[in-house]
């Protein structure tokens, strides 16, 4: 299991490294995993993206709504893919 892996802003500082914490694609103050996968309006349209090429509709609102999109999936790797995004979400881990 790999601990916080995904290179964001606030994994980098953790890490030690002292920078300003800014997200490249809306500007927000602070780029936390939580930003870059569920509330950057980037993510919404990759979400968006992925509802149209699945042609389903998907609540991204939260990791725990992902988790139930995941549940209604019949696609093992589309549900490693969500389930992957809540755990590095949730707790920094992610298999």
């Amino acid at each position: 299991m790999v601990h916080a892996k995904l290179p964001t802003d606030e994994n980098l500082i953790r890490r030690g490294c002292t920078l300003v914490s800014r997200c490249d694609h809306s500007g927000v103050v602070s780029e936390t995993t939580n930003h870059l996968l569920f509330s950057c309006p980037f993510a919404a349209e990759i979400w968006c993206w992925l509802e149209n090429i699945l042609k389903c509709n998907m609540d991204t609102s939260s990791p725990l709504s992902l988790l139930m999109v995941a549940k209604r999936t019949s696609s093992t790797q589309l549900t490693d893919i969500f389930l992957a995004v809540v755990l590095e979400t949730e707790v920094g881990i992610v298999p």
